[in-house]
């Protein structure tokens, strides 16, 4: 653990997300962890920009257009966080 080195672009890209947003359908697309049963990734490409996004406006202008979801291990345990609550069925 003492070798971990946090990288500053994705912890400058960390944000909160409202529980009523990760319930929106609009938001929500089927993904697979590691080949398991699938899950709901969260679409958040329009609540914030990426820090690489941020860095490269910065440099060339308007900068990449990249999907931002909450996908992978995070996106598992907000999927499984949500179905406790029975938000998704």
């Amino acid at each position: 653990m003492d070798s971990l080195t946090p990288s500053e672009l994705e912890v400058a890209a960390a944000f909160h997300l409202p529980l009523a947003l990760a319930a929106s359908p609009t938001r929500l697309q089927v993904h697979h962890f590691r080949g398991a049963q699938p899950y709901w990734a969260v679409d958040v490409s329009d609540l914030k920009k990426s820090a690489i996004q941020i860095q490269s406006s910065h440099l060339n202008g308007d900068g990449p257009k990249e999907k931002i979801e909450v996908w992978g291990l995070t996106g598992w345990y907000l999927f499984q966080f949500m179905k406790a609550l029975k938000i998704y069925e």
